[in-house]
């Protein structure tokens, strides 16, 4: 009885103070992430956010093959670091859609993983977002493949010069941190609780050499041939491809120059394939770019530059004679 107490009284206190919520790490600790045999690794079914498919879906999310489906991969910048599940523009792209079609049933599904570069989002397009028939896919790319060319050498069209075999000694939260009475105890005996890995530090191999040098021997050659293939495979399955080019605000916020010029880079490498293929392109950077009431950091958005994006998007998408065919000959719920 007097363990029940200490632990009710515990929970009480836990429950009562203020909680610090860390936006910076909202999509990075592995607890959210899983090993992958071929994508080195994925989001987790069993995090709370996140539903059958790991995807940042609420966990009773629509997975029926009826009405229009837009599914937006990507990596960290789609997934959402840096803003809560409902303030990703995902979420918000589906309200503004719903909004504009109230008698069609429309889902988007955020399929972003943070870390995603080209190859494994190629992977992701292939065997998690086809099978779920979507009429329209937003790709959103070019930092994640800067970033593993930039930081690592020997460049590989595979990328495992930067990429590794999942690597983690972390357990979780151990049996007896479920008890508040105990947790609070170890804490005080000199034990407090591991925190989850950096998913950098348990996928991803030392970053070595000169980055600028790494990155001009690299010459993002893998992402032109990764992102050619991610628009044959979204067609081949009768799906629409969106590209986004993203913005960034070096100007107000710590960002290393090196990575600025090397998404310079990935987009002229980006506008130059989508106009050959005659794909539908939103460049975000005229409309987003170096405004600091839109971004957490040099690269990710805060709730309104996600709200903004969201509704640049959904002119674009909606603008396109591929969606206005297909809404108007949607049928109604």
């Amino acid at each position: 009885m007097f363990f029940a107490f200490l632990e009710t009284a515990c929970r009480i206190y836990e429950n009562l103070k203020p909680q610090p919520e860390d936006l910076a790490f909202m999509s990075s600790p592995v607890s959210i992430m899983q090993p992958h045999p071929y994508l080195a690794y994925a989001t987790n079914p069993d995090y709370p956010e996140h539903n059958r498919l790991g995807f940042r879906e609420p966990p009773d999310s629509r997975t029926a093959d009826e009405g229009i489906r837009v599914v937006c991969i990507g990596g960290s910048t789609t997934y959402g670091t840096r803003v809560r599940a409902h303030e990703s523009y995902p979420q918000i792209l589906e309200e503004i859609l719903l909004q504009k079609h109230k008698q069609l049933p429309i889902s988007v599904i955020n399929a972003g993983t943070a870390g995603y570069a080209s190859h494994n989002i190629l992977g992701q397009l292939a065997f998690k977002v086809i099978p779920l028939k979507p009429a329209f896919v937003i790709i959103d790319l070019g930092h994640n493949d800067v970033w593993n060319h930039a930081l690592f050498p020997n460049s590989s069209s595979d990328n495992t010069h930067a990429q590794k075999v999942w690597n983690s000694s972390y357990t979780g939260r151990r049996w007896w941190r479920k008890s508040a009475f105990l947790d609070k105890l170890a804490w005080h005996l000199g034990h407090p609780p591991e925190s989850p890995p950096h998913i950098h530090a348990v996928c991803w191999n030392t970053p070595a050499g000169d980055p600028a040098e790494n990155l001009k021997q690299s010459d993002l050659t893998s992402l032109k041939l990764n992102f050619i293939s991610l628009l044959a495979i979204a067609r081949a399955h009768n799906c629409v491809p969106i590209v986004c080019i993203q913005p960034s605000d070096f100007q107000n916020h710590p960002g290393d120059p090196i990575i600025r010029d090397g998404m310079q880079q990935a987009a002229e490498i980006l506008a130059d394939l989508t106009r050959k293929n005659n794909v539908a392109l939103l460049d975000l950077r005229p409309h987003m770019n170096n405004k600091p009431d839109l971004f957490a950091d040099y690269l990710h958005l805060n709730a309104q530059g996600e709200q903004t994006r969201a509704e640049l998007i959904g002119e674009l998408l909606t603008s396109l004679a591929s969606w206005k065919e297909l809404t108007l000959d949607a049928p109604a719920p």
